[in-house]
Parts: C-alpha cells; structure tokens; sequence
C-alpha cells in the first residue's frame, strides 16, 4: 500500500511539473518527505520519468523529450521579461502604471536577479525553521504554500494568477495551525481583487477598475504577510 502511494506521489509530482513548471519548486520538500521511508531515488525516478513521458505525443522520438521540454520551459521564463505582469507583489508596492523591464537596476542588480536572491534567501529561512521542527510532516504544507507565495512575491515576471499556486497549501496548513487562517482569507481576498482587476484590465481597453493607492495598498498588505509567513513561526 505504501508503494502504491509513493508511485501514485512521483506520478502526480511528474505530471504537475509538465502542466506548469513552477511546482517544482516544492519538489525538494517532497523529497525530503519520503527519502526517510524509501530508497532516495525513487521518488525523483518516477516524477522525472512521467515528466518525460508527457512529451512522447509532441517529438519524434523518446530521446528528443528532454530538449523539447527544456526548451519549453526555457521559452515561457523567458517570455515576459517584466517586473509584474498584473501581479501584486513586491514590485508593484509603487503601482506602476506599465509593464516595467526587469533589468532595471535595483541595489546594483537588475531587477530581475534581485528577485531571484530574495527569494533564495527567504526559501532558505523557510526550511531553516522547518528544520528546527525536525522536517514534521504537519509543517510542511506551511512550507510548500510559503514558499510558493514567496516566489509570487518576490520574484519578477509574475503574473496575477500565479499566487493561486501556494493559497491550498496554506489552507491545508490552517488545519493544524488556525492563526494560518488568517493570512490565508486576506490572500484569498486580496487574490481575488487582483485577478478581477487584471481581468477587467483585459476587457476594458487597458484601464484599472481600482486607483493606484488601492494597487499599492494591497501590494503592501501582501508583502508585509509573506515576510510574517517566512519569519513569524
């Protein structure tokens, strides 16, 4: 039974990467989950080969599958090279009213690698703390949703929809721990307001239905609470 459900693990983790890449940034925590109780390489065996398999129906051979699939997620990283794309994070605490480049300079980096090195340095305190609680497994859906929000957050090229990602994670996470509850109604809220907004962006000849101190606003409020879900244990 227990290998069932580490076959049906690998299979889901390979077949969530292929749909939208971004999972697998919470790959390591689930590997981190199971290695204890299996073989190491199981897991990364079976999420890679039905990761791999996804391709089959779109290259002549097996053996082109892992430069289609690369060259994929090559091509959608690279294909909004934007601070935020509807999204409100970090980069949009002062509304900006276009997309902004982001190879601006911030600190003497370019936006861009700027984002990226919070990030780390915000996943790494993530399973600091995670790992002062001896890895539980109750604590890592805590986890996976915080570091899933804090790469929305604090990374460039986001789009609004892309915080939906780590929003079941911290639900799931509120079971154990209630005062989770509460960060996660204000980002389901505020998640909410932003995909309406970039919805009504979209059909309404690029103009808000809010105001720029709304935007900034609540770009602030989810700021400050992904800093409190990394920080605050």
């Amino acid at each position: 039974r227990s290998g069932r459900s580490l076959i049906l693990a690998g299979f889901t983790l390979g077949l969530a990467v292929a749909i939208k890449p971004i999972m697998l940034i919470v790959a390591p925590i689930l590997w981190i989950l199971t290695f204890k109780r299996y073989p190491w390489w199981q897991l990364p065996a079976i999420a890679t080969s039905t990761f791999l398999a996804t391709a089959i129906p779109f290259v002549r051979t097996a053996w082109d599958a892992p430069a289609f699939l690369f060259s994929r997620a090559l091509a959608q990283a690279s294909q909004y090279p934007h601070t935020t794309i509807n999204a409100w994070n970090i980069w949009s605490l002062n509304a900006p009213a276009t997309w902004p480049p982001d190879d601006q300079i911030v600190l003497g980096l370019s936006a861009h690698s700027a984002g990226l090195i919070m990030f780390g340095v915000f996943t790494l305190v993530t399973l600091w703390r995670w790992s002062r609680l001896r890895f539980t497994p109750r604590a890592s859906f805590r986890v996976m949703g915080t570091i899933l929000i804090a790469f929305f957050m604090f990374t460039t090229r986001m789009h609004e929809r892309h915080l939906l990602f780590g929003l079941p994670f911290l639900a799931l996470a509120a079971v154990w721990d209630r005062f989770l509850l509460a960060p996660t109604l204000v980002l389901t809220t505020t998640f909410c307001l932003n995909l309406f907004s970039a919805y009504y962006w979209v059909n309404h000849e690029q103009t808000w239905p809010f105001t720029s101190t709304v935007t900034s606003l609540v770009s602030w409020v989810n700021t400050i609470i992904a800093l409190g879900l990394v920080f605050i244990w």
